[in-house]
């Protein structure tokens, strides 16, 4: 596990969020997504994310996932 700052500049990661919320198209998406907001907002670029994570929110902002499929 790493910090957004190890992962992403703050334009990118702010980027692949917005995009996320945008494509989250159900409930489970749209909160996954949503609670990785929350945790940024809280923490800054210094929050942790796994990879799993990224994975899954890349999928996510770029429409691979419309469902939950996993």
């Amino acid at each position: 596990m790493s910090t957004v700052k190890d992962q992403f500049s703050k334009g990118e990661w702010e980027a692949l969020l917005d995009d996320a919320e945008r494509e989250a198209s159900d409930d489970w998406a749209q909160n996954f997504v949503a609670d990785l907001r929350d945790k940024y907002d809280k923490y800054g670029a210094g929050m942790f994310v796994s990879n799993r994570q990224i994975e899954i929110l890349e999928q996510i902002a770029s429409g691979e996932r419309k469902s939950r499929e996993w």
